[in-house]
């Protein structure tokens, strides 16, 4: 129980964090919105066939795997295009944030097969409430970066 609520935490506070800060990314609010509803789509789509192909297990562990080094190579200063059309850090932003929202996803069945049957609706509120621990911190921390340019 302790670690599926630590997991909801961490899934809820990339998922809201990146939710909340795509303006900040891209240097047209509207078509960074675009991309992020056609990323959700996607990762519904990879959600559903990695689960039927891979199972729950593989799915939400190589969805973690992923979001983590798309975060991670967000971090190299890289452009492509002439004019700057699209940078590195956007580009890896928006995988990780179509793999956390596949893993979003995957929870909510995870955790419903992991309990036994008379407790799932108790696993499931406990965990969702752990959830909001992390969908309030996560917009918070995408503020960092408005008020500190070193992050």
């Amino acid at each position: 129980l302790l670690i599926q609520m630590f997991q909801w935490i961490i899934v809820a506070f990339l998922y809201y964090g990146f939710t909340y800060s795509w303006s900040k990314l891209g240097k047209n609010i509207y078509w960074s919105y675009v991309f992020s509803g056609i990323a959700e789509i996607a990762a519904a789509l990879i959600c559903w066939f990695g689960q039927d192909v891979f199972g729950r297990r593989m799915t939400l562990f190589s969805f973690y795997i992923i979001a983590g080094v798309s975060f991670l190579l967000a971090l190299i200063p890289l452009s492509f295009g002439s004019q700057n059309v699209l940078t590195l850090e956007q580009l890896m932003c928006l995988i990780g944030s179509m793999f956390v929202s596949g893993a979003w996803g995957t929870s909510y069945l995870y955790v419903a097969e992991q309990s036994p049957t008379n407790h799932r609706g108790k696993m499931s509120a406990v965990c969702s409430i752990a959830a909001r621990l992390g969908s309030f911190a996560g917009p918070q921390a995408s503020l960092l970066f408005t008020w500190n340019k070193s992050i």
